[in-house]
């Protein structure tokens, strides 16, 4: 009797987690778009600074590492270390600029993952560093987003689209309260080892 639940443990312990675990690396270069300042309200009555009121478009990369630890052949999970900068975001208001550099740990569930495309969606949280010519700051942070994975000819290399939203508190260059939505889209390879 105990043979046999020790056998149904393996099986089912088998259909769970890989023979092989999965690791990868990849990059990923997006077009960064951003929530607008609506309504800011600048309380001063003297030599008050103008503060921008408008994010510009910026150009993001991030690169990646992550490690499958489950897979039910249908679904995988992974969890993964993506680091993105945008240098150089520009605003409506002159000489203000800032950079954003954010470290967001996060878990992506692949579908199909022995798939020639594989769908995936990911959620984390993290920080990020605000720095430019505004004061540097570093605050908490959400990410979450979702793409494919393309297989390629040559073994072990995937082409991925991806989608993601990086959720943080306003830079200081913008006197606002609230959260800004920077929305990535873009795409790049990724190794599988």
């Amino acid at each position: 009797m105990k043979t046999r639940y020790a056998l149904a443990f393996a099986f089912v312990l088998s259909a769970v987690v890989p023979a092989s675990s999965q690791t990868e690396a990849g990059v990923t270069v997006y077009g960064a778009f951003s929530s607008q300042p609506n309504g800011i309200a600048i309380a001063c009555v003297l030599n008050c600074p103008i503060g921008a009121d408008h994010v510009n478009a910026g150009v993001g990369i991030e690169g990646l590492i992550s490690h499958s630890f489950a897979n039910l052949h249908l679904a995988s999970l992974s969890i993964e270390l993506p680091v993105l900068a945008i240098p150089d975001r520009g605003t409506n208001s002159p000489g203000a600029s800032f950079s954003t550099l954010a470290v967001t740990p996060d878990l992506r569930l692949n579908i199909v993952p022995h798939a020639p495309i594989t769908p995936f969606l990911s959620a984390g949280g993290g920080i990020v560093h605000f720095s430019g010519n505004t004061p540097s700051a570093t605050k908490g942070a959400v990410a979450f987003g979702g793409g494919v994975d393309m297989k390629t000819a040559v073994p072990l290399l995937n082409v991925r689209i991806a989608v993601k939203d990086l959720v943080t508190p306003w830079p200081s260059i913008l006197p606002k309260s609230g959260v800004m939505n920077n929305v990535l889209v873009g795409g790049g390879v990724v190794l599988r080892f």
